[in-house]
């Protein structure tokens, strides 16, 4: 963990620019489709798919190559179209894994909201909703760090043609459909 933040900040500018560039694209994009009718809500949704594809890579690249956040984007592009082409097919499931350890939280609220009915007493809703909240910031934590992790190796696969060290080659390789095999 040490070494992974001292890296963080070691690359905090670049970071930083990311972070602008990302939200002002965000802010861009979600500006045009709150004033355009459902065809357009429909494309600038589509482009925003196309923007979270082109820049799947960028937080590994500015990292692991240390660029600026635009050339992190171009090298990301890159590396897509280079390996994956059009057939970009994710196939990484850790978001229906944090989804069903989501599940027991909402149940757990939904028991506790029955309770406060019941009783008359929001004590019950109040305990379990910080205990859930507790819980799913640790569980969002988790899970985003899993896949920053995971999508480290795919960029070292990807960037490098190597499988990092703890990782089978299978699940690496299947993490997306190569353009060779469509």
């Amino acid at each position: 963990i040490g070494y992974g933040l001292s890296a963080a900040l070691a690359r905090l500018p670049q970071i930083l620019g990311w972070a602008l560039l990302s939200a002002t694209i965000g802010l861009i994009l979600k500006r045009i489709e709150e004033r355009l009718p459902l065809a357009g809500k429909i494309v600038i949704g589509l482009i925003g798919m196309a923007w979270a594809a082109v820049t799947f890579m960028v937080v590994p690249i500015l990292a692991a190559e240390k660029l600026g956040p635009i050339a992190a984007v171009k090298r990301s592009a890159g590396i897509l179209r280079k390996t994956w082409g059009e057939s970009l097919v994710g196939q990484v499931s850790l978001g229906a894994v944090q989804f069903l350890f989501m599940l027991p939280a909402f149940l757990a609220v939904v028991a506790a909201g029955f309770a406060t009915a019941g009783t008359h007493s929001f004590w019950p809703l109040l305990i379990v909703g910080a205990a859930v909240a507790l819980y799913l910031i640790v569980l969002a934590i988790a899970f985003s760090t899993l896949q920053q992790i995971f999508l480290a190796a795919v960029y070292q696969y990807a960037a490098q043609g190597t499988v990092p060290a703890g990782f089978s080659a299978e699940l690496i390789e299947s993490a997306f459909r190569s353009k060779e095999k469509k």
